[in-house]
């Protein structure tokens, strides 16, 4: 960025031009020095921001593995017979999950059509909501798939298969719901997007979207902390 600062000078001709000579030199002007600082303000926030996406960009992906080992795991796990029917909190879950949805359709546009903006890092832009979605839709599934299953031997019961992998999925959404929730107190955190929509049209899209993000992380973990409770237990009637 080149800014190119001028200084006018009104050479004095006459005593009585005093008052015009004098009033230019007055006029606020801007040092490179000021302009440089300004600049690594920008470059400084750019990367802790970048840095963030690759920390939430692990975390999924580490997540995703968790829940594809876990429905591995539990595969010999008995299920429950006659339940079929949806329940009231993965009714709630799937409406969260589609604010989850928008928000990462709004966020991979923005990211693909501002890739010419800062090269760098425009990749983990892209990578952060694919890797939000899959792991969403993973963890959805296990949800799904682990309600309905309990523990129906006690060799089952002694080994208690996938229960760590379950603990550590609660804390890792536990821990999405903490960045979530930060993120959505601050709509600056993702200033491409905010160019490339504006200002309001990002803003609207947050306040819309955010709530039901936080809302999935927190809907997640209260039914992860279900299946860590009851499905290694023994269902009445078995040996």
């Amino acid at each position: 960025m080149h800014v190119s600062v001028f200084i006018f000078r009104v050479k004095q001709a006459h005593p009585e031009d005093e008052g015009i000579s004098a009033a230019p030199l007055c006029e606020p002007q801007i040092s490179p020095s000021t302009i440089h600082g300004s600049h690594d303000i920008l470059t400084a926030i750019t990367q802790f921001i970048s840095q963030v996406n690759v920390w939430e960009t692990v975390m999924y992906f580490t997540a995703t593995a968790a829940s594809i080992a876990y429905l591995y795991v539990i595969r010999n796990v008995g299920r429950i017979p006659g339940r079929r029917n949806l329940e009231l909190e993965h009714i709630i879950l799937f409406m969260m999950q589609a604010g989850l949805f928008l928000y990462i359709l709004f966020q991979i546009i923005g990211a693909y059509f501002s890739l010419d903006i800062s090269p760098r890092w425009s990749s983990m832009r892209i990578v952060t909501p694919v890797a939000a979605l899959i792991q969403s839709m993973s963890q959805t599934i296990l949800v799904l798939d682990a309600w309905k299953r309990r523990c129906n031997t006690k060799e089952q019961i002694q080994q208690k298969p996938g229960k760590q992998l379950v603990t550590f999925l609660l804390i890792a959404n536990l821990a999405m719901w903490v960045v979530n929730r930060l993120k959505s107190s601050q709509t600056e955190f993702n200033p491409l997007h905010m160019q490339f929509y504006g200002v309001w049209a990002w803003n609207i899209i947050t306040h819309i979207t955010m709530p039901l993000v936080v809302c999935y992380r927190f809907q997640s973990t209260v039914c992860l902390y279900e299946i860590w409770k009851h499905v290694y237990k023994m269902r009445n009637g078995d040996p």
